[in-house]
């Protein structure tokens, strides 16, 4: 699907103009905004740079990028993980504009093309991955899993670039063993913690609503990614990101307060609060910029 045979791939534009040489050996990451209102990730490696879901306004999302003073010209490509449209409202328009490839299962496309026909993903821009793609963009080695939810071919990644390993696993309706593999392995996790039991189910939802979002196929509450975590977590381990919070159904307080309760007896306060952010719903999070090894080859 893409050429392996150098550091940087096909869609991969390496970013020199304005990078010192500590800036070159670094992968940043930020959360654009994360929640039920819309969803986008920026990731970058000294290849190139990428956004996951572009759920946002594109208004939004340029604001966000000019703050690090980047521009939507220095993508590289946009990877997706479903067709909800808290993921994919501004994907196709995006990449029209601005002429960026587009990453994402079959579904998505057929939903772009119908939602957007004014702004349509180019037939040349398009890769079509499903569960268990693995690709190289932007530097970054990008294997894909599959995530329960009531969409079809929805899509958790790995990125990986030298040492640093990153899982996505957001909209997750029930854990699989397959994610419990996955972030043991990694030492970067955005994590997926959407609603609080007792906020959803004394609110204003529908009934069916409420059954959908807490079914196995919805959403994953903040008992069960703290449980999750305490499961998975392991010394290599550094950051977590817990993503996609409903602005009805939680509050980042009770978020980061059930990982508390569950991490009481092994982890200090301060401990938790270097491992644990929750990150903004309406707001870009700071950038986060990570040393890589560069003695370290990239696969």
């Amino acid at each position: 699907m893409f050429s392996k045979t150098d550091n940087c791939s096909l869609f991969e534009q390496p970013l020199l103009s304005s990078l010192t040489p500590i800036e070159i050996e670094q992968v940043c990451f930020m959360s654009i905004g994360s929640g039920s209102s819309g969803n986008c990730y920026y990731f970058s490696s000294p290849c190139g740079s990428i956004l996951i879901d572009v759920g946002l306004p594109l208004r939004m999302v340029e604001h966000a990028l000019a703050g690090i003073g980047k521009t939507f010209k220095q993508l590289s490509a946009i990877l997706v993980t479903h067709s909800h449209s808290d993921h994919s409202r501004s994907v196709a328009r995006l990449s029209a504009l601005y002429n960026i490839h587009v990453i994402a299962p079959e579904q998505v496309f057929l939903l772009l093309d119908n939602q957007d026909r004014k702004n349509r993903v180019a037939i040349h821009n398009r890769t079509y991955i499903a569960d268990g793609s693995s690709f190289k963009v932007a530097g970054f080695n990008v294997d894909s899993f599959l995530v329960p939810h009531d969409c079809p071919e929805c899509l958790g990644y790995v990125l990986t670039y030298k040492n640093f390993k990153l899982a996505l696993l957001s909209d997750v309706g029930h854990y699989t063993p397959h994610h419990y593999r996955i972030a043991r392995l990694v030492n970067h996790l955005v994590l997926e913690s959407n609603y609080d039991r007792e906020m959803l189910i004394k609110g204003n939802y529908p009934y069916k609503l409420r059954q959908r979002i807490a079914g196995p196929l919805g959403h994953t509450c903040n008992y069960e990614a703290a449980e999750f975590l305490q499961q998975v977590h392991h010394n290599n381990l550094k950051r977590v990101w817990l993503c996609h919070l409903s602005k009805e159904n939680n509050t980042p307080e009770r978020c980061y307060n059930a990982f508390v309760e569950r991490f009481n007896n092994t982890k200090t306060e301060l401990e938790l609060g270097e491992l644990i952010s929750v990150l903004p719903r309406f707001n870009p999070s700071q950038p986060y910029f990570f040393a890589v090894d560069s003695t370290q080859n990239q696969p």
